[in-house]
Order: C-alpha cells, then sequence, then structure tokens
C-alpha cells in the first residue's frame, strides 16, 4: 500500500487532499478547542461536527461540480429500499465453513479489543460473554438479509465516541438514519465526497495515535509489553487492522511462552511485627532457622516443572539434591586421553578444601520447607509429578515439605 502511495504520488488529487486537511483541521479544533472549552455552556452536549461536515461538503460538491471538475470521487448511486428477507445458501456450507471459522474468529478479536479499549477509557465492564452471544445472534439474523458479516467496528466506534454517545442509543440512532437515507435520502446524497467521509474518521483517530506518548511509560514499566506495542502498531500501520490484530495477539502468546519460562523461586522471611512474608533480598525480613519459606512467582506445569526443581534445589540445597556432590570428587583421579602430541593416561588430582567440605556438610539447615503457592493459578500433571519428586528427595534428608496458600481449585 504505501510502496504503491509513493510510487503513484505524482497522481494525487490535490483537490481532494486539501478539502481532507481542511475537514481533518476544522473537526480537530472544534473537538479539542470549542467542545472542550464550552463542554459547560453546551451542558455536555458536544456539537454534531460530523454532521455539519457532511452537510457543507454535500453542498459544495453539488455546487462547484467537484466530481466533475476536480475528478474528486463521491459515493455515488446509493441503492433504494430494504433488501427482501431469504433463507442462506445452506448448500455453501461446507464450501465456505473454515472461511467463515477464520473470519468469526476475527471478527471476535477485534471486537473485544475495541470493547476493552473503551471501556478502560470510560471505566466500565464489559463481559465477554454477552459480546460473543451479541455477534452470534448480530450475524444469524443478518444472514437472512445477504448482509455482510457484523463485528465491532474500531472506526465506527471511535466516530461514535468522539461525538459523545454513551449508550446503546447511539447505534439506534445511526441505524434509523441510515435506513432513512436507504428509503428516501440517498439522491441528496451521492455527491458527498468520500473525503469527508475519510477525514472524520481520521481526525477520530488521532486521539488514540497519540498513544504512541505513553511509550516511554511502557519502556520504564516492561521492555515486553513495549515490544508488543511497536510491533502490533507497526503491522497495522503497514498491512491492515486485521492483520495487526492477528500478528499482535501472536506475539503476545509467544512472548507470553518466553515469560512462563522466566519462573523464579525466591525465598521470604517474616517482615517484623507483621504476618507478611516478602523477599529477603528485597525488603528487610527475619528468617527461622530451622524453616525456609520460598515463593514461586508463576504456575507449574509442563513448561516450568524442571525450573522449579532446579531453582528450588538452588534455593534450599540438601545433600540429596547438590547438583554436584563434592564428596563423590574427593581424592579421585581423572584419565584422558591428550592425542596430538600430548601425554597419555595423564593423570589428574581433584582436591577438595575444608571450606568446600563444611560447606556440604553444613548444607541442611532447615527441617521445613514452606512453598508460598499465593502465584501459583495451576498445577498440571507435569507440576504434580515434579512435586513428588521433591518432596520425596527432601524427605531423604528428613526435611518435611508443605504448602501454603494452594488455591481452591
Amino acid at each position: 500500500l504505501y510502496l504503491r502511495l509513493f510510487q503513484n504520488i505524482e497522481s494525487i488529487n490535490w483537490a481532494a487532499f486539501i478539502f481532507s486537511i481542511v475537514c481533518i483541521v476544522f473537526l480537530y479544533l472544534t473537538r479539542t478547542q470549542i467542545n472542550e472549552r464550552f463542554k459547560t455552556q453546551l451542558k455536555n452536549i458536544p456539537l454534531p461536527i460530523e454532521l455539519f461536515v457532511i452537510i457543507v461538503g454535500t453542498v459544495i460538491s453539488n455546487l462547484a461540480e467537484l466530481n466533475k471538475n476536480y475528478a474528486m470521487t463521491v459515493v455515488g448511486s446509493i441503492p433504494k429500499g430494504f433488501p427482501e428477507p431469504q433463507l442462506p445458501e445452506f448448500n455453501l456450507f461446507m464450501d465456505m465453513l473454515l472461511d467463515a471459522v477464520i473470519l468469526s474468529v476475527i471478527a471476535y478479536a477485534t471486537s473485544l479489543s475495541v470493547s476493552d479499549l473503551f471501556a478502560r477509557k470510560h471505566k466500565y465492564k464489559i463481559d465477554s460473554n454477552k459480546e460473543f452471544f451479541a455477534l452470534g445472534a448480530s450475524n444469524i439474523a443478518g444472514s437472512f438479509f445477504q448482509s455482510f458479516v457484523s463485528c465491532g467496528s474500531l472506526s465506527r466506534t471511535v466516530v461514535a465516541d468522539s461525538s459523545g454517545g454513551k449508550t446503546q442509543l447511539v447505534t439506534i440512532i445511526a441505524s434509523s438514519v441510515v435506513l432513512t437515507v436507504m428509503l428516501w435520502l440517498g439522491p441528496f446524497l451521492e455527491q458527498l465526497p468520500k473525503a469527508c467521509l475519510g477525514s472524520i474518521i481520521v481526525a477520530a483517530l488521532l486521539n488514540l495515535l497519540l498513544q504512541v506518548r505513553d511509550l516511554p511509560y511502557y519502556w520504564r514499566l516492561d521492555r515486553l509489553d513495549f515490544a508488543t506495542w511497536i510491533i502490533t502498531f507497526i503491522s497495522t500501520i503497514i498491512l491492515d487492522v486485521d492483520f495487526g490484530l492477528c500478528i499482535g495477539f501472536l506475539t503476545v502468546l509467544f512472548l507470553n511462552t518466553y515469560r512462563t519460562q522466566k519462573l523464579e523461586v525466591k525465598v521470604q522471611g517474616r517482615v517484623k511485627d507483621f504476618e507478611l512474608y516478602r523477599q529477603v533480598d528485597k525488603y528487610l525480613v527475619t528468617e527461622q532457622e530451622s524453616i525456609r519459606v520460598v515463593c514461586p512467582n508463576q504456575s507449574i506445569y509442563f513448561v516450568t516443572s524442571d525450573i522449579f526443581k532446579n531453582q528450588l534445589n538452588y534455593s534450599c540445597p540438601s545433600k540429596s539434591n547438590m547438583i554436584t556432590d563434592l564428596s563423590l570428587l574427593e581424592n579421585c583421579k581423572i584419565n584422558y586421553g591428550c592425542g596430538n602430541g600430548g601425554t597419555e593416561n595423564s593423570d589428574i588430582e581433584i582436591r577438595i578444601d575444608d571450606t568446600e567440605n563444611d560447606t556440604l556438610n553444613n548444607s541442611k539447615k532447615f527441617e521445613t520447607i514452606i512453598i508460598n503457592f499465593t502465584n501459583v493459578q495451576f498445577v498440571d500433571e507435569a507440576g504434580c509429578k515434579c512435586l513428588k519428586e521433591i518432596i520425596k528427595d527432601y524427605e531423604s534428608d528428613n526435611i518435611q515439605i508443605l504448602f501454603a496458600c494452594c488455591n481452591g481449585k
């Protein structure tokens, strides 16, 4: 798209370009200056500037004959009437099944992401199950009227939000206007320049594009979130919203898998005068000599089970689980062949000093290990096997394993 744009930059319709710039500036200034500054005088009802732009644009296009004199693209003929309901062509079911499944996933993901975006903006909650049901019901009803697949539209939602819409009444009014145009007002809007419609969408998206100012915050908060934002943003700009959404979803899936491999087991201690346990390397806490409390930072399943076991062995060393049993190396000799001029069957003597022997002999400094499961949401079959092995290994050294704050599930 962008390659073709620059290849054909000489064929740009400058009349449409200037017309669009004027509309965008007018829309943006009205929203940010007039509607915001005079919000009290307007009683929180914003000026319907989009409707004004459409009316004025249509009048100018008719009077100046922009389509003929400046080759500006207009809406053109609008079919009249309402399509008669009829049964879908069920003979195409198997041929369209795969495409329909893919399209339904994309439609649901698009709708949910748009809903979540504005839910966070206006601080309300959404129910994904209700959204799913609504999409299914609307598409089933639309199938009897040969409609396109319906889902949440980012551009229309942004326009409705910037116009001051708050409830589903916006959709009812918009649908009524569309029905009115289809039945009676179609001929009056045939000369509406498409530049007006595009300008309304671009002006509505400006506030979303300004979210690029949040990038320094994402960089400081989490580099992986920053990478997700950049990849999704660039993919959407270069390709399309649907492709950008799919690439963003795959990026999140990959990075979340990467995160799960970063499991850590932290030793915790008790905060003085409180029944709270925090990491010993970050807080002023105390540990009981015979008890060690550890806390994994995520769930234990087939991806993280081995990592959890190694991390636990490192945090709570004992004679049976030390990675290298130094006692086996005491006074041993290793024979190796050197080749290329070396001395064959040379002997290397490995000795262990008193400090290492003391470390081994004193490795068990506790009688109980408490594993804090606060951050563990689930444990699969591989995780259960891992926990059984851990309990067995520590019990061989007379160390008891206890679990705390387990999920009820």
